[in-house]
């Protein structure tokens, strides 16, 4: 309504308001708009982001970095979401590969012992998947000596979980 008949200053605190109800990208890039029309953006996108951080939405603020490209700002909260029904890793760590390898490498890493630690064989395809990608990045970075050392430590961690040694056979780990 306040887009169509009211100022500009009213569709901002309008979708200001519709927006820190319910986070999302599509209503922050709604936000966006209507505040650039009102040419108040930068003070506006701080104040919702200090407001998320305050209410601890480290969920929003994830997809927020993850779509203006800030992948560093994505790292950062990445560790302070807790729980949810949502697991932002494996999409903060795709993003990460270009200009953040090592983290990237990590998060993969992570998820690929928590994975393995599910004892199912499709958990176990999970978790090779997530050590390819590792793999492509280690040799990326030149460091496959270091490659080979986390692999042969993860092998030995597990000896007995036979279908979990059969799988980075077949996958050629």
């Amino acid at each position: 309504y306040y887009r169509q008949h009211g100022t500009p200053q009213e569709a901002v605190e309008a979708q200001q308001g519709v927006f820190l109800n319910s986070p999302s990208v599509e209503s922050f890039k709604t936000l966006r708009e209507v505040s650039q029309k009102a040419k108040n953006w930068d003070e506006v996108r701080a104040g919702v982001l200090d407001e998320l951080e305050g209410k601890k939405r480290f969920d929003a603020l994830i997809e927020i970095a993850l779509y203006e490209g800030d992948v560093a700002r994505a790292l950062e909260r990445l560790p302070l979401v807790k729980g949810g029904w949502h697991d932002y890793k494996s999409e903060v760590a795709q993003a990460a590969e270009k200009d953040h390898p090592e983290a990237a490498i990590a998060i993969y890493q992570e998820m690929a012992e928590r994975a393995i630690e599910n004892r199912h064989r499709s958990s176990y395809q999970q978790a090779v998947a997530h050590l390819k990608r590792a793999k492509k990045l280690y040799g990326r970075l030149g460091t496959e000596g270091a490659w080979a050392a986390y692999l042969q430590a993860l092998r030995a961690r597990y000896p007995t979980l036979r279908a979990f040694q059969e799988e980075l056979q077949k996958a050629r780990l």
